[in-house]
């Protein structure tokens, strides 16, 4: 039957970012309005691999806000140590990218642009769970 779908989180307006063309727009997967100047990721359901030791920490899950870098390309301050990166657009494809000291969790390349549900792609330390885009409305729109 697979994982019930969580909620979405509340998600404060935020103000218009750089443009970007390939999600945002007329016609496009994310609308017709503006560019948000951050996004959030909720990530849920990964549990300890087959390999996992205690020195690899626990799992991350939560909701996180990540700012904008530049026009199609989300970073936290953090990266790529502790952080996230989502790009909408790596040669057409989008690509979401969580390493931490460790590991990655997600290194994934979707078939499309703007996806906006990633799978872990991790099998040894740890495994399993998603990680959700949501886009906010912006500011005065």
């Amino acid at each position: 039957m697979g994982e019930p779908i969580p909620p979405p989180p509340f998600v404060p307006p935020t103000n218009a970012g750089f443009p970007c063309a390939v999600c945002w727009g007329t016609g496009k997967p994310f609308g017709d309005g503006e560019t948000p100047d951050e996004i959030v990721i909720v990530v849920s359901g990964i549990s300890k691999g087959p390999n996992w030791v205690p020195g690899d920490g626990e799992p991350i899950e939560g909701t996180f806000t990540i700012p904008q870098f530049t026009a199609c390309d989300y970073r936290d301050p953090f990266f790529p140590l502790g952080g996230f990166r989502i790009a909408f657009l790596v040669e057409n494809t989008s690509v979401l990218w969580r390493f931490d000291e460790i590991t990655a969790y997600f290194a994934g390349v979707t078939a499309n642009p703007c996806e906006t549900i990633v799978s872990s792609v991790l099998v040894d330390h740890f495994q399993g769970g998603t990680a959700r885009i949501y886009i906010p409305e912006i500011i005065g729109s």
